[in-house]
């Protein structure tokens, strides 16, 4: 009687084929995306400003960690996330991923000086959010159907939280 041995494979489905590797092989790609402030200057920033963290998130793939170094990033830009009968309106929106999104020490999310909206919106991901400041987040009209001036929404996610501070948000979690 042959016996095979059993390996577990991870598929992906890309431009229409179907992709395979070891399980295994896809646990030792994870990378590390660091995302600095406009004015800095450093060759191991990949992303800059205020749009670099939507972009780091764009481009990041499962088990990803986005590293936002030490400063100040407001939205520049919003992306709308549906949920049931309204519309959250979020700086960084992660939706279908498995990533973490870790700030150095003086990492802020700022929201009171640019575009209203939600600081971070989960969609259906897995998320961890370490070493972070989220402040000043506002809405634009206090009821309508668009959720904006809440830190973290999330939407059939988990979300782990570890040394996230949160301050003066316009709606739930007001400080």
């Amino acid at each position: 009687m042959n016996r095979g041995r059993l390996v577990l494979l991870a598929c992906r489905l890309t431009g229409g084929f179907t992709a395979c590797v070891p399980a295994v092989a896809l646990a030792t790609s994870s990378r590390t995306l660091v995302v600095c402030p406009l004015e800095t200057r450093s060759p191991e920033c990949q992303f800059h400003g205020d749009g670099g963290i939507p972009d780091a998130i764009d481009r990041a793939m499962d088990g990803d960690t986005i590293l936002l170094k030490a400063g100040h990033y407001a939205p520049i830009r919003t992306r709308d996330v549906a949920y049931k009968d309204i519309t959250v309106r979020a700086y960084l929106a992660v939706t279908r991923k498995r990533l973490s999104i870790v700030g150095e020490s003086g990492a802020v999310l700022d929201g009171r000086t640019r575009l209203p909206s939600t600081a971070i919106v989960l969609d259906h991901a897995d998320v961890t959010l370490s070493n972070l400041e989220i402040t000043g987040f506002r809405y634009a009209v206090e009821e309508d159907n668009i959720y904006d001036g809440h830190g973290v929404f999330a939407v059939n996610s988990t979300a782990h939280i570890d040394h996230v501070k949160m301050t003066r948000l316009a709606k739930m979690g007001r400080g």
